[in-house]
Parts: structure tokens; C-alpha cells; sequence
């Protein structure tokens, strides 16, 4: 998944539900 890797340690749940 081509996401920010600004938080993604953190935010991802988030990220697999926004992306």
C-alpha cells in the first residue's frame, strides 16, 4: 500500500481503512 510514512507504525488501522 503506497501510504505516508509519516505515522504508519501508528496509524495502521487507520490507514487500512482510509487506503
Amino acid at each position: 500500500m503506497a501510504v505516508p510514512k509519516k505515522r504508519t507504525s501508528a496509524s495502521k488501522k487507520r490507514i487500512r481503512k482510509k487506503f
